[in-house]
């Protein structure tokens, strides 16, 4: 079925005769029938679930400005395109009324313009920031990745979970930590990550090697490479501690090798049916051994899966994104998708690094569609509307 949004009256309707009243969003929109659509309108193809249409779906953006927002359009587009079902983009969560100020992608203008939507059946959080989420308990939407995951909370959550604990390189909040015990964590592992505990894509990445000679060597991101004193060091890392910004230090790992590349593992993963996650995709970032990052953006290449599959226990794999969705979701709430940067030792360990909240594009396009495929599915999963291809 098909539903407009009539742009010159701000009005929802449909073109196809009913016996019953149907209803649009959370908010429950009566959407009149008409007997013929008008121009200029937009429209979409939407499920028919007893009197229900939609689902809605709400991706929460930052707002920018005036009237805009902030966020990865590109991406925002690609929903709106492939998914089944009325996808707008939000940035006020006051929910006053029955409607709430949104934005589409007219593919036709080419150009986002505002409708008045109903409250979303769905919510899917991508404001890129620390924010949480919160909406009074008389509006019962379900949101999925409420927040943005740090680094250190994301250790602990999961080192509270035995099963996983031996895949976990020590972490440590730099914030809390003294010179004297910043010197005794690097005598111990010898060489460490130094990363912005709310970072993302390796930004602001140190490595840190402590020397036989007791010096210091330290590469950046961009390719610095220094040799300093201890004390140089100290002054290095101490003024970091000052800012508001919180930092951790994490045991790094001797990774294993391939064509001399090391590599990291990108796993993305989707909630499912039975309320677990499961694997979409593993993409492969490798880079050369003395790289402190495997992202592309900072040289990092791209490796085909099948080329170190034979490396990997992939049920140990299964299993470990299974506990990694348990762990996250009983911190920080429903989790609809999350990725896991991950390596491989030489020794043939698998390690976690981090998990996020908000994956980044990947370059796969397999990985991409599956991922589009899941995320729909898991919109109309929470939205209480059956899978497309079940629907009344």
């Amino acid at each position: 079925m098909k539903v407009y949004y009539d742009l010159t009256r701000c009005e929802w309707y449909q073109t196809e005769v009913s016996d019953i009243q149907l209803y649009l969003g959370h908010s429950r929109i009566p959407v009149p029938y008409r007997s013929q659509s008008s121009s200029p309108s937009l429209s979409w193809n939407v499920m028919v679930h007893e009197n229900r249409l939609g689902p809605v779906i709400a991706i929460v953006a930052a707002p920018y400005k005036q009237n805009s927002f902030s966020g990865n359009g590109a991406f925002f587009k690609k929903i709106m395109n492939q998914f089944n079902g009325i996808v707008i983009v939000m940035t006020d969560l006051s929910l006053r009324g029955n409607t709430i100020k949104s934005f589409v992608y007219w593919f036709d203008a080419q150009a986002w313009v505002h409708v008045e939507a109903p409250w979303p059946d769905v919510m899917y959080n991508r404001i890129p920031r620390l924010k949480q989420i919160e909406l009074p308990d008389k509006y019962p939407i379900p949101v999925f990745n409420r927040t943005f995951f740090k680094k250190y909370e994301v250790y602990k959550r999961l080192y509270a979970f035995p099963r996983l604990r031996d895949y976990l390189p020590e972490t440590r909040l730099l914030n809390d930590m003294t010179a004297k015990d910043i010197l005794s964590f690097m005598q111990q592992h010898k060489r460490v990550y130094i990363k912005a505990n709310d970072g993302s894509q390796g930004k602001g990445t140190l490595v840190v090697k402590l020397l036989e000679s007791g010096h210091v060597q330290m590469r950046t991101v961009k390719g610095e490479n220094k040799v300093l004193v201890m004390e140089d060091f100290k002054n290095v890392v101490l003024p970091l501690l000052k800012k508001q910004q919180e930092w951790v230090v994490q045991q790094a790992i001797e990774p294993d090798r391939i064509d001399d590349l090391r590599y990291d593992l990108r796993i993305l993963a989707h909630l499912t049916d039975d309320a677990s996650h499961s694997i979409t995709g593993i993409g492969i970032r490798a880079a050369p051994i003395d790289a402190v990052v495997t992202h592309v953006p900072n040289g990092g290449q791209l490796l085909n899966f099948e080329k170190v599959k034979t490396r990997i226990n992939t049920r140990e794999l299964d299993n470990i994104i299974a506990t990694c969705g348990e762990a996250l979701s009983y911190q920080y709430g429903l989790i609809g998708e999350f990725s896991v940067d991950m390596t491989l030792s030489n020794t043939n360990n698998i390690c976690i690094f981090e998990a996020n909240a908000r994956p980044m594009k990947f370059d796969e396009r397999d990985i991409e569609k599956k991922r589009l495929k899941n995320l729909q599915r898991v919109c109309y999963q929470l939205a209480e509307f059956p899978p497309p291809n079940e629907a009344n």
